[in-house]
């Protein structure tokens, strides 16, 4: 009596088990793949970052405000992914509480994450030569030139 009641439960909630494990391996797969987009380590106190991305023309877009009472210059642009780093020279001024967009050509989105090292180096009044570095993850990257 006992076995028939096991095999009665198991063909009874057997559907419910299988689809509990078909949406449990769909939410890992999907999960696994996500990329949380965000940015981290800008510490300094000449800027802000307001936002990035890649526009339809494949220029990575960085919006920047300039968060002192005196103008930065900015000098150069360093990004690095996947070991593969492109620089861009900017020479333009941004005045205090300004914001403007940095961008930059040759890259593209995707479907996995990866991680931008992004260094800015900015002139502060007499203060030259200054770094602003952070990381920026994201599914962006390098176009395959």
């Amino acid at each position: 009596m006992k076995g028939q009641s096991a095999v009665e439960y198991l063909t009874t909630y057997s559907w419910m088990i299988l689809a509990v494990a078909v949406v449990a391996g769909v939410a890992y797969t999907n999960i696994e793949n996500s990329c949380t987009t965000s940015s981290s380590d800008f510490y300094t106190d000449s800027m802000a970052i307001n936002g990035f991305g890649v526009d339809n023309s494949d220029n990575f877009v960085l919006d920047i405000q300039n968060t002192r009472y005196q103008d930065i210059r900015f000098n150069k642009i360093n990004i690095t992914v996947n070991d593969r780093t492109e620089n861009k020279t900017l020479g333009y001024n941004l005045s205090s509480s300004q914001s403007t967009e940095i961008s930059m050509s040759g890259f593209e989105t995707g479907t996995g994450c990866n991680t931008l090292e992004i260094n800015i180096d900015y002139d502060l009044g007499r203060l030259q030569g200054q770094q602003a570095t952070g990381i920026i993850r994201a599914p962006i990257s390098f176009k395959n030139t």
